[in-house]
């Protein structure tokens, strides 16, 4: 699963974010920090913080084998990102639910300074990625014989 998500995320790849560690519930991500994160002030941007909680907590609630996404994120800027030259964040298990987990969210510089932290709701988008292999197997069939009965059916399956 972690090696899945570090070679299909591919806005994470962009950034250089890989996630390390993966279990139940729990995940870790570090990002190596280029001058190109830097704003005009010199500190690391704001959007960086956030983008590695938000990743580093999808994984932790896709650790379960199910299709996630994201559905809010409160999120608290503790210090600035002054001299940082790697992130690593850490999500661990709120609360897990049927259709919404809750996660925790910490981003810490390599000084082990902690710069961010969060509380993240992810939404449960399909059971198995299983259910999206077997879905676009049976829409792309469906799709080749009749391009209106994809749709229906691929809604079908969003509201499993």
């Amino acid at each position: 699963m972690k090696s899945f998500r570090n070679i299909n995320n591919n806005f994470a790849k962009l950034l250089g974010i890989e996630l390390t560690e993966l279990s139940d519930g729990y995940a870790k991500a570090t990002m190596k920090v280029t001058k190109e994160f830097l704003n005009p002030i010199g500190s690391l941007h704001g959007g960086c913080l956030y983008t590695i909680a938000d990743i580093v907590g999808g994984a932790a609630a896709s650790s379960y084998g199910i299709h996630v996404t994201t559905i809010d994120g409160n999120f608290h800027y503790l210090r600035a990102g002054i001299n940082t030259k790697e992130l690593s964040a850490i999500a661990t298990e709120i609360k897990k639910g049927k259709k919404i987990s809750v996660y925790s969210i910490s981003v810490k510089d390599q000084d082990n300074v902690e710069l961010a932290v969060g509380i993240f709701f992810i939404y449960v988008a399909w059971k198995t990625y299983r259910d999206i292999k077997c879905m676009n197997f049976i829409c792309s069939c469906l799709f080749i014989f009749n391009e209106k009965v994809c749709q229906p059916l691929f809604f079908c399956f969003l509201n499993v």
